[in-house]
């Protein structure tokens, strides 16, 4: 991994990540899936530059914006083929502010919800327990942020394997109760549109949203 501490300028990072970056994605495009764990893993220092430089006064967990400007990362990795950016670095730090400054903002949304009764553990069993919501929420999950759709897609199991909220947080690196409010907020953002198309599959429930 590369220190972005011993670089004096924006200029030498972003000139250094670029470099770094460039032959390993030509790898990548020719098939060596190992090129990726290692795009990810010398620019992991991008990160954390960011959350040290750009979000020090957010009153958030650092090693939670870590985790969070993680997944932006990972997305810019798996992205930036398409994006017909010139600039990895550029494109890379775009995703992980992104990323960052939607869980601040999710985060302080969910404490002026968490009384509203979506919070409730129940909906999210009632969900869990109707096989027909799954093809419902996968309508609905397209408006969500990347980790948003991963943390929905794991917990159902959309993509044909369901993970437990604990599970779920190991793989992002994210505590349970992050994953909980995650989960929590993206079903509050569909539950209107849900409880459209529940009335016309004629479900009904015994839990408020």
């Amino acid at each position: 991994m590369y220190s972005y501490s011993v670089v004096k300028s924006e200029t030498e990072i972003k000139s250094q990540c670029d470099k770094n970056s460039k032959e390993l994605f030509e790898s990548l495009k020719i098939g060596d899936k190992k090129s990726r764990n290692q795009i990810i893993n010398q620019n992991l220092y991008l990160v954390s530059k960011e959350v040290k430089s750009k979000f020090k006064n957010s009153n958030m967990e650092e090693k939670d914006l870590i985790s969070v400007g993680n997944i932006g990362l990972i997305r810019a990795v798996d992205t930036y083929s398409k994006s017909n950016q010139s600039s990895f670095y550029d494109y890379a730090i775009k995703l992980i502010d992104d990323e960052i400054e939607l869980y601040i903002i999710q985060m302080k949304a969910s404490k002026s919800k968490a009384d509203i009764s979506v919070y409730d553990e129940g909906v999210m069993d009632y969900y869990e327990n109707n096989k027909i919501i799954f093809s419902i929420i996968r309508s609905y999950i397209s408006g969500l942020t990347y980790l948003e759709k991963r943390i929905i897609t794991m917990y159902f199991g959309l993509d044909g394997k369901a993970y437990n909220l604990n599970e779920i947080g190991y793989q992002f690196n994210l505590s349970r109760s992050t994953i909980s409010k995650y989960l929590k907020e993206s079903l509050f953002q569909i539950s209107s549109n849900l409880k459209t198309q529940l009335t016309q599959y004629g479900i009904s429930k015994s839990k408020r949203y």
